[in-house]
């Protein structure tokens, strides 16, 4: 015996087809209103924070439980400090495992899950694909922290403002730790960043990189600790009394620099002491570059003196610690634009 379909059963079959397809057009029509939210309620915070996006192309995509949209050469500046960030690409995505955000993936290297609630835009995640989740909010009984951290095979900066930089880093990692309301003398704004490599450029710099054996620097490590002075918001100058330099090293060749020091804030002024290993490695690099050893020829009157001198490379001490005075001598546009980038990645209302 045979069973074969009915007029009815197909009649069922198209009406499910039917009702499938109106409330996939339903969900996804849903969900797509609800991203575009998210989207304005994004780009107004950042608006009102001085921030503007801009992007060349968009176009709409989806999948399963979720919408997207993804954005052409996308770019983030900071029209005030001159700071601008993009890439080739930026996704956006909203899916029904976030229900209360959106989830941006730039380069498809690394996301951050952006959550938006009583119209304030909050990172409270962030992940890569490739390490996992690196972010995680850390909250105290007393006082309130946030923590951000990401990590990326790459991050491009360009500055044009108050003058022109450019910063490319390699396999970057960063956290960034704030306390708005810290008491006095307790650490405020915590930055500790990592790169294997990191190449800083700007104009007239050629001129003295022909001299630098072992460009770019490698293993870069930065690591400082605003203090306190419990006397303003944590965005304002006068929140701070002092900066520690816990860590600064880097490689360039065979020279190794690693440094610490402190500097009160807001006359800027402290001292940093830096450790040198490599000094009689490098200096027989520096006598090896053509551009030096064509310089040393060139110097007729001085030969005598220079290959004499050069004859002793081996006598100058492999390590040594120089300890730096700094008085007014740090320009404040740097300051200001760390607390301007800092401000921009973390919440807007963190009290």
């Amino acid at each position: 015996m045979t069973l074969r379909p009915t007029r009815k059963t197909y009649l069922l079959l198209g009406a499910l087809f039917l009702g499938a397809i109106a409330v996939g057009a339903t969900f996804w029509g849903a969900m797509s209103y609800v991203l575009d939210r998210r989207l304005d309620s994004l780009r107004q915070n950042l608006a009102r924070n001085g921030v503007s996006f801009s992007f060349s192309a968009r176009h709409p995509s989806g999948g399963i439980g979720r919408v997207s949209v993804v954005f052409s050469d996308p770019r983030l500046s900071v029209p005030k400090s001159g700071l601008a960030m993009g890439g080739p690409s930026l996704v956006v995505d909203f899916s029904i495992f976030h229900p209360h955000g959106i989830i941006l993936h730039l380069n498809g290297t690394y996301r951050l899950i952006v959550m938006d609630r009583d119209d304030a835009t909050r990172v409270f995640l962030a992940a890569t694909t490739q390490d996992g989740y690196v972010v995680v909010p850390e909250t105290s009984a007393q006082i309130p922290t946030r923590t951000m951290a990401f990590s990326a095979p790459f991050v491009t900066i360009d500055a044009t403002a108050p003058q022109p930089i450019h910063v490319t880093a390699s396999r970057i990692h960063a956290r960034v730790t704030v306390t708005p309301r810290a008491p006095a003398d307790a650490t405020r704004l915590a930055v500790d960043l990592s790169s294997e490599a990191a190449i800083v450029t700007w104009p007239g710099d050629s001129a003295w990189k022909a001299f630098a054996p072992g460009w770019p620097p490698q293993n870069v490590h930065l690591a400082i600790a605003a203090l306190s002075s419990g006397k303003a918001d944590w965005d304002e100058p006068h929140g701070y009394e002092r900066l520690l330099v816990q860590d600064v090293a880097g490689r360039l060749g065979a020279l190794t620099v690693r440094g610490a020091g402190s500097v009160t804030l807001p006359d800027r002024s402290g001292s940093i002491t830096l450790h040198f290993e490599g000094l009689r490695q490098t200096a027989r690099a520096y006598t090896e570059l053509p551009t030096v050893r064509q310089a040393l020829t060139q110097a007729a009157a001085l030969h005598d003196v220079l290959d004499d001198g050069l004859s002793h490379l081996d006598r100058i001490p492999d390590q040594t610690d120089a300890a730096i005075q700094i008085r007014d001598g740090i320009p404040q546009w740097p300051v200001d634009l760390l607390r301007k980038i800092v401000s921009q990645g973390s919440e807007q209302k963190l009290n």
